[in-house]
């Protein structure tokens, strides 16, 4: 702002002049080097000013005989003024500008946060070494989203593969392109590709030339092609050592079906089958449904065709089952002998009660125990464990709650949510509980000797664990167990303030918080933690790492529980951290359609990441 000389006396001009530009300069000092402005010595009172002090406080004195007008004055102090104003606003921006003043008093901790926080010492005791590997060009393919019912990539079983559709063209594998230029997209049936267990093999179904639909294995199409080939293409065995499918031909002015094992017919048959067929635990057989007169049949026919077929006196509940695995090998799928007679063919063996639907299959896990809900009526629902069915629920009285049913590991014990007008229990081993507004969250620990859920009570949301009551809240996330049982956890709201509650204690106090995660051994409690920054941590056992942008939602755990990595977001770029220390840098690291952190061991481990359109395999070793 110009001053108007013409409105001041002379007297003292030139030497007003010279104090202005002090002025100018003590200004300009204010805001560069504030700093040095060291404050009273604590518990001493300020210095007394001399009588020569500045007529503006902040000001070298002025030269005896000079005036200042009362409009200049008012103008300089209110220039100070916004200089301190700029002043503050910039230690605010920048607190480490004012890092050699003297350090100020400890905000009082925020409600529910407990000890003041430790922060997660600087990770120095290993260096990471990583080797690129690259599975080639992907172009702009977009690895933000995917499908489930119609993926346009996929990663093999064991991490370190890659394949993805082109628009019209074909799949890519690993790089190599194979194109089958056709009505489906890429010339590449939706829905039909997919790895091996072992990862080693690929199988998709392709449009290929005059042949038709044709079953395409490591990248070489099969000599035969058909008129059509199931929707979900072939199926491994478990072992990886054999590809079944069915498909279908015209015939003699007609159609028949055959059925595919390591390219070779085995069976032929003149009805629509129901296309969904699976392998038997070993490899040895596969199981399918065939159409018979008027009923569907089951049956089960050798690899080599060296055995003799089985005949079973059912058939599939469905067209396209769900068949399902023990963790013995057990194989299991829901048959039917009728309509409306449905019941679960596990084992081998028929479970003799029939249902008018059946669903919720839930096995222990070794797979000797059998959990699942079944309607013997209309509107009537039972819980069934091991062949014996609880009472009816449902009409009128108490109803069962969608989803609600639990087993344990082993398979000893089991519960599930029952409604009953406004009143919720939760039914542990067939004894009804206390009344609720809501019972959701149901779970054993892994020794199946403790028991815990969430429910409502009133206005609040509480957690109950083993029948008893914790505090209640706003926000309340189901509770989980330790891997030893020994602790539970679940996140919390009350009012701005998200934070875990750790048996029954509180956590520190976040603007947001993940659901807890347990490492696979110990008591070890990982969640991520939102700062009202809007950045991002990892609090790992109560101290906190390094905040960042973002963190991807899933944490990968070594084996053994002792090493810890996230997929970090920082700024336009991504990269893996391992117990605190940063990765190279990547466009994307993939975590969708089965990419994640693989632990080979404590000290090794690989992922997929992406840069420069291209994708690579990163293969890791820690070294200390």
């Amino acid at each position: 702002m110009p001053i108007n000389r013409n409105r001041h006396s002379n007297r003292g001009y030139g030497t007003t002049r010279i104090w202005l530009l002090c002025l100018l300069i003590t200004l300009a000092a204010m805001n560069s080097a504030s700093a040095q402005n060291q404050p009273p010595a604590k518990g001493k009172p300020p210095a007394k000013q001399p009588a020569d002090a500045p007529a503006i406080p902040g000001l070298p004195p002025l030269p005896p005989g000079v005036e200042i007008p009362d409009d200049v004055k008012a103008f300089l102090n209110k220039a100070l003024q916004d200089a301190e104003k700029q002043k503050k606003a910039a230690s605010a921006k920048n607190p480490a500008a004012s890092a050699n003043k003297a350090a100020p008093a400890k905000a009082p901790p925020a409600k529910n946060a407990g000890p003041p926080r430790p922060r997660a010492a600087a990770a120095t005791t290993f260096q990471r070494v990583a080797m690129e590997k690259s599975l080639g060009a992907i172009g702009d393919l977009d690895l933000s989203k995917l499908s489930r019912t119609k993926p346009h990539f996929w990663v093999s079983p064991d991490g370190r593969r890659f394949a993805y559709l082109i628009e019209k063209k074909g799949v890519v594998i690993d790089g190599q392109q194979h194109h089958y230029p056709h009505m489906y997209q890429g010339g590449v049936k939706e829905g039909t590709f997919r790895f091996s267990p072992d990862s080693r093999h690929t199988v998709f179904v392709a449009y290929v030339g005059e042949q038709g639909e044709t079953l395409v294995v490591d990248g070489v199409p099969e000599k035969r092609g058909w008129n059509f080939i199931d929707h979900q293409g072939a199926a491994f065995s478990q072992d990886s050592q054999h590809i079944a499918y069915i498909a279908r031909r015209y015939a003699k002015g007609d159609v028949e079906y055959a059925l595919m094992i390591d390219g070779k017919e085995r069976e032929v048959f003149k009805e629509s089958p129901a296309w969904s067929l699976c392998f038997t635990a070993d490899g040895r057989r596969v199981v399918w449904g065939e159409r018979v007169g008027e009923r569907m049949q089951m049956r089960e026919t050798s690899v080599d065709g060296s055995e003799p077929r089985i005949e079973r006196t059912h058939g599939p509940a469905l067209m396209t089952m769900n068949f399902f695995f023990g963790g013995g090998g057990q194989l299991g799928y829901i048959a039917s002998d009728g309509p409306g007679s449905y019941f679960v063919f596990y084992d081998g063996q028929e479970h003799p009660l029939r249902f008018k639907e059946l669903k919720d299959v839930l096995l222990s896990k070794d797979g000797k125990h059998i959990a699942f809900t079944a309607e013997p009526q209309s509107f009537r629902r039972v819980v069934v464990k091991d062949g014996q069915a609880s009472k009816a629920y449902g009409g009128l009285d108490a109803d069962f709650v969608k989803d609600s049913l639990v087993l344990s590991s082993d398979g000893s014990r089991w519960a599930y949510a029952i409604k009953k007008r406004s009143d919720h229990f939760a039914v542990i081993d067939g004894k009804d509980g206390k009344a609720y507004r809501s019972v959701t969250g149901l779970t054993f620990s892994a020794d199946s000797q403790r028991v815990a859920y969430q429910a409502t009570l009133g206005n609040k949301l509480l957690t109950v664990i083993d029948g008893r009551e914790g505090l209640g809240y706003e926000e309340l996330s189901p509770p989980i167990f330790s891997p030893d049982g020994k602790s539970v956890a679940c996140g919390a709201g009350a009012g701005p303030q998200k934070f875990i509650v750790l048996n029954g204690q509180n956590q520190l106090a976040y603007a947001d918080v993940s659901d807890p995660v347990y490492a696979p051994r110990g008591n070890r409690l990982v969640y991520q933690a939102k700062l009202e920054t809007d950045e991002w941590l990892i609090n790992d056992a109560g101290r906190e790492g390094k905040p960042y942008e973002f963190i991807k939602n899933q944490m990968y755990f070594s084996d053994d529980g002792q090493r810890l990595a996230a997929v970090v977001i920082d700024g336009e770029q991504q990269m893996v951290v391992v117990d605190g220390v940063e990765g190279n840098r990547y466009d994307t690291v993939l975590t969708l359609g089965g990419g994640r952190v693989r632990f080979t061991s404590p000290d090794r481990f690989h992922y997929l990441a992406a840069k420069g359109g291209e994708m690579y395999l990163v293969e890791e070793a820690i070294q200390r």
